[in-house]
């Protein structure tokens, strides 16, 4: 097959595959300077929410957090965070284990700091390591935790056994018409009114959280109803809060009404309202009833590419028709049109990706709507403008939240909290085929999904837009027309 053919490029080629002046995406404007693969990390995570050259901002980073034999580690696995965050990590030796320091890039001084607070500002690793204890059975002790009345711990009110050295982490929360005043008990903050509080495990402790009745006995309360709107299944109880908190919005579990799909909470009976995405949180600003949003199923029909006789979805998104997958045409003349790491099962599951010039079949940079560059597209489907982008990420709700409703319901890395994957709300079914870095290094599957648009921005970048595993929302970026990455067409008017 000739995409073998590019096996055999060595990566000092890629140099010559990947210009960084990108306009004013913020990428590094010496020319060519591509051989670097941490900025190409830097780039494939870079956002743009702005649908300008404007650069990201903040800059994403990770974090890799792992452990040796004999415990654990407190985030763990590999997250993404914006520059300048900091995270706090922590060590917890298994019985018959103890702690001994931290290995890697994120790893303070003293090693043996524990826990340990890491400053985002690059891709780091921290590694957590554990020895057999002179002492197999360790050292315990107990933490008694209680609370005067108005208020309520977490954890609960009782006495626990701890490893020495454990740290543990108490919450407490006044309860309606109470503050809270301060700790009290040899495990008590310095200041004692630090709410949460951590305490270290190195004697036996107690800690009990002091209430006082509040100063403004009636303090603003929000109620938040729920009304199924015509659905079967039992309505959501409604909620209270202090002005200025949160609730988590009910999932819609069990609801259902025939023909339609539940597709979250909204402000109105018609759904003309602001929606809010079910489990999503939301702050109300006073009492409010909000009335489930039911859409009708999309409907997915199909198409055949003459070409190859391919068979793709398609479907119908406010006014535009879209395909419901990624393009996989092979063009016999080219060989810039691959699949991920070269292997065919992944152009079976995400399409192939391709470089701008092939994506665009050589025609000129178009901001239109609709684009008229039908590009590497079947006959009677065109490639989008950023134009034509915006049309459909403002018919899902904006930037903010229209990655949760395009993608689709599996396939994307739950990044260790289960929410990676979408609603597909349209149909559309987005899913994380990655990017290349010329034809020889690919990066992202199962984490990010990058799609050309016809708008260009200068001689070597060009408009994409990006959707992530770890957050809900839809990215513009400026990516150099040398990079790999998929397409979706648009059927012409």
């Amino acid at each position: 097959m000739k995409k073998q053919i590019l096996n055999t490029i060595g990566l000092a080629a890629i140099a010559t595959l990947l210009c960084v002046t990108c306009g004013d995406n913020g990428l590094d404007t010496s020319p060519k300077k591509v051989g670097d693969v941490d900025r190409f990390l830097d780039r494939i995570n870079s956002t743009d929410t702005t649908g300008g050259g404007t650069p990201p901002t903040p800059t994403m980073y990770t974090l890799t957090v792992s452990a040796t034999s004999g415990g654990t580690v407190l985030p763990s696995g590999t997250r993404s965070y914006a520059d300048g965050t900091t995270v706090n990590v922590t060590a917890t030796a298994s019985n018959g284990y103890e702690f001994t320091g931290w290995t890697g890039t994120g790893a303070p001084t003293p090693a043996t700091t524990n826990p340990v607070t890491v400053t985002i500002n690059a891709d780091k690793t921290l590694t957590a390591n554990f020895r057999e204890s002179s002492t197999p059975n360790p050292t315990t002790y107990t933490l008694t935790i209680a609370a005067t009345s108005g208020g309520t711990v977490s954890p609960a009110a009782g006495t626990r056994t701890y490893p020495a050295d454990t740290t543990v982490r108490v919450t407490a929360t006044a309860t309606s018409d109470y503050e809270f005043t301060q700790w009290t008990g040899t495990g008590a903050p310095t200041p004692a009114t630090t709410n949460p509080v951590t305490v270290t495990m190195n004697a036996n402790k107690t800690l009990t959280a002091n209430f006082k009745q509040s100063s403004t006995p009636n303090p603003t309360t929000h109620t938040v109803m729920f009304n199924i709107n015509g659905g079967s299944g039992t309505t959501p109880s409604a909620q209270t809060v202090y002005a200025g908190s949160s609730i988590t919005l009910p999932n819609g579990s069990g609801l259902t009404m025939d023909g339609y799909t539940f597709g979250g909470w909204n402000t109105s009976t018609e759904g003309t309202g602001t929606n809010y995405n079910a489990s999503s949180s939301y702050t109300p600003t006073a009492s409010i009833t909000l009335y489930a949003k039911w859409s009708i199923p999309p409907t997915v029909t199909t198409f055949t590419d003459d070409r190859d006789r391919t068979v793709y979805r398609k479907i119908t998104i406010g006014t535009q028709t879209w395909m419901a997958e990624n393009l996989n045409y092979d063009d016999p003349f080219i060989t810039s049109d691959v699949c991920y790491n070269g292997s065919d099962a992944n152009c079976d599951k995400y399409g192939r990706l391709y470089d701008w010039p092939t994506a665009m079949a050589g025609m000129s940079s178009s901001p239109a709507n609709p684009s008229g560059v039908p590009g590497v597209c079947p006959a009677g489907w065109h490639l989008p403008s950023a134009a034509e982008w915006t049309v459909l990420v403002n018919y899902a709700g904006g930037d903010s939240i229209a990655g949760m409703k395009l993608k689709s319901t599996s396939g994307w890395n739950s990044n260790g909290n289960g929410n990676g994957n979408g609603t597909d709300d349209y149909g559309f079914s987005a899913l994380p085929g990655g990017g290349g870095f010329g034809v020889d290094y690919f990066i992202d599957a199962n984490y990010g999904g990058y799609w050309w648009s016809t708008t260009d921005n200068g001689a070597d970048g060009a408009r994409c837009r990006n959707m992530r595993n770890d957050n809900e929302s839809v990215y513009w970026s400026i990516r150099d027309k040398t990079n790999l990455f998929s397409v979706r067409c648009v059927q012409d008017p």
